[in-house]
């Protein structure tokens, strides 16, 4: 029975896994009211974007987290932008974040992050199965989640570089800016362990690996 349960539980992580990858490749976008089809800010998208050789058209968007992405070159369908309301184009944060999730977009990301972990996980699952079906569940859960953090970090670490290449150097020396700004801020208020151990795992490259790559970058 236990092995029952144990299957039961993977095939529907599998699932959602799926639907939530297949939504963020081929997305339903906010209503319209929320679309920003016009102003500086798309101009700077649809731009940078021909720049970065991004033969699609961009949606733009105000999302209720700070800059993310949907969609991917890949595939037919839409891509977008999603940016906070509050942004200003003038602003080198703003410039950087917009880029960065440009390269997302551009490098199919959305695909990787979803279904490299995915893979990973049917794959241990399947391979532990003869073994032992019970514990093969939870291994085939445990290397999926590894993997997509894993995957996750390294995915952000390339667009920031990306981001830095199609930055021009005064950008770049600002976001380095803020980002020793921020480093001080938690060597003078460290957050908590748990805190801290999360952030490890789920929030990609560390402040001190963006500061090496950032100022590697400016100095070459």
């Amino acid at each position: 029975m236990a092995i029952y349960a144990a299957r039961g539980l993977c095939a529907a992580v599998y699932l959602i896994w799926t639907y939530q990858t297949y939504n963020k490749i081929y997305p339903s976008f906010p209503c319209p009211e929320k679309n920003i089809s016009e102003g500086p800010i798309k101009d700077f998208v649809t731009i940078r974007a021909q720049a970065m050789g991004l033969k699609k058209e961009l949606f733009v968007y105000a999302a209720h987290s700070h800059y993310c992405c949907v969609g991917s070159a890949f595939f037919q369908g839409k891509a977008g932008i999603g940016i906070d309301d509050a942004d200003k184009i003038d602003e080198a944060c703003t410039q950087f974040m917009i880029t960065h999730e440009i390269a997302h977009v551009k490098a199919n990301d959305q695909i990787i992050c979803g279904l490299v972990p995915l893979v990973a996980s049917i794959f241990t699952t399947f391979l532990l199965t003869s073994i032992a079906p019970i514990a093969a569940c939870a291994a085939g859960l445990a290397a999926g989640l590894l993997t997509f953090f894993f995957v996750f970090s390294w995915r952000e670490k390339v667009a920031d570089i990306t981001a830095m290449q199609y930055s021009s150097d005064e950008v770049n020396r600002a976001v380095l800016e803020e980002l020793e700004k921020l480093k001080k801020q938690e060597n003078q208020f460290p957050p908590p362990l748990l805190s801290r151990v999360f952030d490890y795992f789920t929030g990609g490259p560390s402040l001190d690996q963006q500061i090496r790559y950032f100022k590697a970058h400016i100095e070459a």
